[in-house]
């Protein structure tokens, strides 16, 4: 409405100056009519442009949002993984302590026997290479994670190409 109101009001201006003799307005009364057409287009186009300018820092501030709990959630990630991975290191030196204990004791069954359950333990369901593409596979990977610690089965076949190109803030 904005972008057609001047075009509008320009046709009406030089539709009123072919008529100024036949409707009786004078020429400076007509001149005056087109001074203030004049400046009332220039001030929609103002407005226009003051109107896209904010909508385009409202744009960029829901992006820059957007990406900032995205960072928010991935470092959350990352602290989570930490700390299973210390978990993991604390869990390795116990159980490593244990096998020790047992081979000094000569327990060969019983270190056996916890070998076996530790192997069992171990076991990846997950893999870290679905597609080949990077992006693709970190983020199948952290859908994946998040389907088992919810106990959601999960079936999927991938197939993208190596080398997408398509943005990686589109792919995710």
């Amino acid at each position: 409405v904005i972008a057609l109101m001047p075009v509008f009001s320009m046709f009406i201006t030089i539709g009123l100056f072919f008529q100024v003799n036949e409707i009786g307005i004078g020429t400076p009364l007509m001149l005056f009519s087109a001074i203030a057409v004049l400046y009332i287009n220039l001030i929609s186009f103002w407005l226009f442009s003051k109107i896209n300018s904010e909508h385009e820092k409202i744009l960029f501030m829901e992006t820059a949002n957007q990406q900032l709990q995205l960072q928010q959630y991935y470092y959350g990630e990352l602290q989570e993984n930490y700390k299973a991975n210390r978990g993991l290191w604390h869990d390795m030196r116990n159980n490593l302590l244990t096998i020790r204990g047992g081979l000094e004791a000569g327990n060969c069954q019983e270190v056996k026997k916890h070998v076996d359950n530790l192997l069992a333990e171990v076991e990846h369901p997950a893999a870290l290479h679905y597609s080949g593409n990077p992006i693709v596979d970190s983020l199948l990977f952290d859908k994946v994670r998040k389907a088992e610690k919810n106990k959601i089965k999960l079936k999927m076949e991938i197939r993208v190409q190596e080398n997408l190109e398509v943005p990686t803030e589109d792919i995710s």
